[in-house]
């Protein structure tokens, strides 16, 4: 899992014209999601006047997709682009989150991490944020959710971790030991399955 690696020396990704509409998209749903309830305009969301009438209506189909989840439904906005750090034996792992929600009732957590692309990722490099959002808040991990969703699928599409395919610390401390031949991670073990 190339993703630990990467959260132990993050290095700064190349700009891409997808990637200025997906920063575009977290502000903007950031500050819709912080005020449910209230109608924003692309303007009062914070999405740029400049922004081609084409991206403008992309960016506001992904916000209705976003306002209308149901995974969201009993949860509000607790904290957007928040970072926490975790240390897996002798490496610290900065994690940034794109939402955390807490649920109504105070019985739990779900940390969204917004995708406006439509490549997959796989759900078990969530494992990491729910283990580092857990040790921040003194809760345990089975109090914490993390899905991935996909705001360019129509109603959006989302990816859960599940309770199964939480990787352990143990397991993801292996994954940071690179291969001494490659200087690659090794790759992370699939989660077991229930039978």
């Amino acid at each position: 899992m190339r993703f630990a690696l990467e959260l132990r020396r993050p290095l700064p990704p190349e700009p891409r014209a997808a990637g200025r509409l997906g920063t575009v998209f977290h502000d903007a749903v950031a500050q819709r999601l912080s005020a449910r309830g209230t109608l924003f305009d692309l303007a009062e969301a914070g999405v740029p006047d400049g922004l081609a009438p084409r991206d403008r209506a992309r960016i506001e189909r992904w916000l209705e997709t976003a306002e209308n989840l149901p995974l969201l439904e009993d949860y509000v906005l607790a904290e957007t682009e928040t970072e926490r750090e975790i240390t897996i034996g002798a490496t610290t792992l900065r994690c940034r989150m794109d939402a955390v929600f807490r649920r109504l009732d105070g019985t739990g957590w779900l940390i969204v991490d917004w995708k406006t692309g439509r490549r997959r990722v796989p759900v078990d490099q969530l494992s990491v944020y729910v283990h580092a959002w857990a040790a921040s808040q003194g809760v345990p991990t089975g109090s914490v959710r993390a899905a991935y969703v996909y705001v360019d699928y129509p109603g959006g599409r989302i990816d859960e971790l599940s309770a199964a395919g939480l990787l352990g610390l143990d397991q993801i401390g292996a994954a940071l030991i690179p291969d001494s031949s490659t200087n690659e991670m090794t790759p992370l073990p699939a989660p077991e399955q229930p039978g």
